[in-house]
Protein backbone atom coordinates (compact mmCIF):
# COMPACT_ATOMS: atom_id res chain seq x y z
CA UNK A 1 0.00 0.00 0.00
CA UNK A 2 1.20 3.48 -0.81
CA UNK A 3 2.68 5.32 2.18
CA UNK A 4 0.56 8.41 1.54
CA UNK A 5 -2.62 6.33 1.35
CA UNK A 6 -1.74 4.69 4.66
CA UNK A 7 -1.29 8.11 6.23
CA UNK A 8 -4.61 9.27 4.78
CA UNK A 9 -6.34 6.19 6.23
CA UNK A 10 -4.78 6.82 9.65
CA UNK A 11 -5.88 10.45 9.53
CA UNK A 12 -9.43 9.51 8.44
CA UNK A 13 -9.76 6.90 11.19
CA UNK A 14 -8.48 9.35 13.79
CA UNK A 15 -11.04 11.93 12.64
CA UNK A 16 -13.85 9.36 12.71
CA UNK A 17 -12.86 8.13 16.17
CA UNK A 18 -12.68 11.68 17.52
CA UNK A 19 -16.11 12.37 16.03
CA UNK A 20 -17.59 9.30 17.73
CA UNK A 21 -15.99 10.22 21.05
CA UNK A 22 -17.24 13.79 20.80
CA UNK A 23 -20.74 12.59 19.89
CA UNK A 24 -20.77 10.12 22.77
CA UNK A 25 -19.60 12.78 25.25
CA UNK A 26 -22.17 15.28 23.97
CA UNK A 27 -24.90 12.66 24.23
CA UNK A 28 -23.88 11.84 27.80
CA UNK A 29 -23.81 15.51 28.71
CA UNK A 30 -27.25 16.16 27.23
CA UNK A 31 -28.65 13.08 28.94
CA UNK A 32 -27.22 14.19 32.28
CA UNK A 33 -28.67 17.68 31.87
CA UNK A 34 -32.11 16.27 30.99
CA UNK A 35 -32.01 13.90 33.96
CA UNK A 36 -30.86 16.75 36.20
CA UNK A 37 -33.68 18.99 35.07
CA UNK A 38 -36.22 16.19 35.53
CA UNK A 39 -34.93 15.39 39.00
CA UNK A 40 -34.88 19.02 39.94
CA UNK A 41 -38.47 19.44 38.83
CA UNK A 42 -39.63 16.30 40.62
CA UNK A 43 -37.69 17.07 43.76
CA UNK A 44 -38.72 20.66 43.73
CA UNK A 45 -42.37 19.74 43.33
CA UNK A 46 -42.47 17.11 46.05
CA UNK A 47 -40.03 18.57 48.54
CA UNK A 48 -41.27 22.10 48.14
CA UNK A 49 -44.81 21.21 49.08
CA UNK A 50 -43.70 19.37 52.20
CA UNK A 51 -40.99 21.83 53.20
CA UNK A 52 -43.19 24.81 52.57
CA UNK A 53 -45.88 23.46 54.83
CA UNK A 54 -43.33 22.64 57.51
CA UNK A 55 -41.53 25.99 57.31
CA UNK A 56 -44.74 27.97 56.97
CA UNK A 57 -45.80 26.84 60.44
CA UNK A 58 -42.54 27.84 62.13
CA UNK A 59 -41.09 30.65 59.94
CA UNK A 60 -44.02 32.13 58.11
CA UNK A 61 -45.16 31.72 54.53
CA UNK A 62 -42.87 34.33 52.90
CA UNK A 63 -39.70 33.17 54.61
CA UNK A 64 -40.49 29.53 53.81
CA UNK A 65 -40.84 30.36 50.11
CA UNK A 66 -37.43 32.14 49.98
CA UNK A 67 -35.65 29.33 51.82
CA UNK A 68 -37.07 26.73 49.45
CA UNK A 69 -36.17 28.78 46.36
CA UNK A 70 -32.57 29.12 47.57
CA UNK A 71 -32.21 25.40 48.22
CA UNK A 72 -33.68 24.59 44.79
CA UNK A 73 -31.28 26.97 43.04
CA UNK A 74 -28.30 25.47 44.87
CA UNK A 75 -29.31 21.95 43.86
CA UNK A 76 -29.74 22.96 40.21
CA UNK A 77 -26.32 24.63 40.20
CA UNK A 78 -24.63 21.53 41.67
CA UNK A 79 -26.21 19.20 39.12
CA UNK A 80 -25.17 21.43 36.21
CA UNK A 81 -21.61 21.55 37.57
CA UNK A 82 -21.57 17.76 37.69
CA UNK A 83 -22.67 17.56 34.05
CA UNK A 84 -19.71 19.75 32.96
CA UNK A 85 -17.06 17.58 34.63
CA UNK A 86 -16.97 15.23 31.67
CA UNK A 87 -13.40 15.94 30.46
CA UNK A 88 -11.39 14.35 27.61
CA UNK A 89 -10.01 10.95 28.55
CA UNK A 90 -6.69 9.32 27.68
CA UNK A 91 -8.13 7.58 24.62
CA UNK A 92 -9.23 10.88 23.11
CA UNK A 93 -5.87 12.50 23.81
CA UNK A 94 -4.08 9.58 22.14
CA UNK A 95 -6.31 9.79 19.06
CA UNK A 96 -5.71 13.55 18.86
CA UNK A 97 -1.95 12.95 18.88
CA UNK A 98 -2.27 10.32 16.14
CA UNK A 99 -4.35 12.74 14.07
CA UNK A 100 -1.75 15.48 14.49
CA UNK A 101 1.05 13.11 13.47
CA UNK A 102 -0.88 11.96 10.39
CA UNK A 103 -1.59 15.55 9.34
CA UNK A 104 2.09 16.45 9.79
CA UNK A 105 3.17 13.46 7.68
CA UNK A 106 0.64 14.30 4.97
CA UNK A 107 1.85 17.90 4.90
CA UNK A 108 5.43 16.70 4.52
CA UNK A 109 4.38 14.40 1.67
CA UNK A 110 2.52 17.23 -0.04
CA UNK A 111 5.62 19.41 0.23
CA UNK A 112 7.75 16.64 -1.29
CA UNK A 113 5.31 16.28 -4.19
CA UNK A 114 5.33 20.04 -4.71
CA UNK A 115 9.14 20.13 -4.77
CA UNK A 116 9.23 17.23 -7.23
CA UNK A 117 6.72 18.98 -9.45
CA UNK A 118 8.80 22.16 -9.41
CA UNK A 119 11.92 20.17 -10.27
CA UNK A 120 10.18 18.41 -13.17
CA UNK A 121 8.72 21.64 -14.49
CA UNK A 122 12.26 23.08 -14.50
CA UNK A 123 13.44 20.11 -16.57
CA UNK A 124 10.56 20.57 -19.01
CA UNK A 125 11.42 24.25 -19.39
CA UNK A 126 15.04 23.40 -20.17
CA UNK A 127 13.94 20.85 -22.76
CA UNK A 128 11.61 23.41 -24.33
CA UNK A 129 14.42 25.97 -24.39
CA UNK A 130 16.76 23.45 -26.00
CA UNK A 131 14.22 22.51 -28.66
CA UNK A 132 13.41 26.13 -29.40
CA UNK A 133 17.13 26.88 -29.70
CA UNK A 134 17.52 23.98 -32.11
CA UNK A 135 14.56 25.02 -34.20
CA UNK A 136 15.58 28.70 -34.21
CA UNK A 137 19.10 28.04 -35.58
CA UNK A 138 17.97 27.55 -39.20
CA UNK A 139 18.63 24.73 -41.60
CA UNK A 140 21.61 23.36 -39.70
CA UNK A 141 19.35 22.63 -36.73
CA UNK A 142 16.97 20.76 -39.05
CA UNK A 143 19.86 18.62 -40.13
CA UNK A 144 20.70 17.91 -36.49
CA UNK A 145 17.11 17.01 -35.70
CA UNK A 146 16.88 14.74 -38.74
CA UNK A 147 20.00 12.86 -37.62
CA UNK A 148 18.84 12.65 -33.99
CA UNK A 149 15.39 11.33 -34.97
CA UNK A 150 16.51 7.87 -36.13
CA UNK A 151 18.81 7.62 -33.13
CA UNK A 152 15.92 8.32 -30.76
CA UNK A 153 13.80 5.74 -32.59
CA UNK A 154 16.55 3.15 -32.14
CA UNK A 155 16.84 3.93 -28.40
CA UNK A 156 13.06 3.62 -27.90
CA UNK A 157 12.95 0.25 -29.70
CA UNK A 158 15.81 -1.13 -27.65
CA UNK A 159 14.16 0.00 -24.41
CA UNK A 160 10.92 -1.68 -25.44
CA UNK A 161 12.76 -4.92 -26.20
CA UNK A 162 14.59 -4.80 -22.87
CA UNK A 163 11.35 -4.14 -20.98
CA UNK A 164 9.48 -7.01 -22.65
CA UNK A 165 12.33 -9.48 -21.99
Amino acid sequence: MNDTMLKLRIWARAEATLGRIHLRRSGQRVTMVIVAVGLILLTAAMANVGAYELLAESQGKARAAFVLASVNALLAFLVLLASRRNRPNLEEEMVREIRQMAVAELSADAETVREEFLRLSGHVRRIEDGLSALSGAGTSSLAVISTVGPLLDLIVKSLKRRKSS
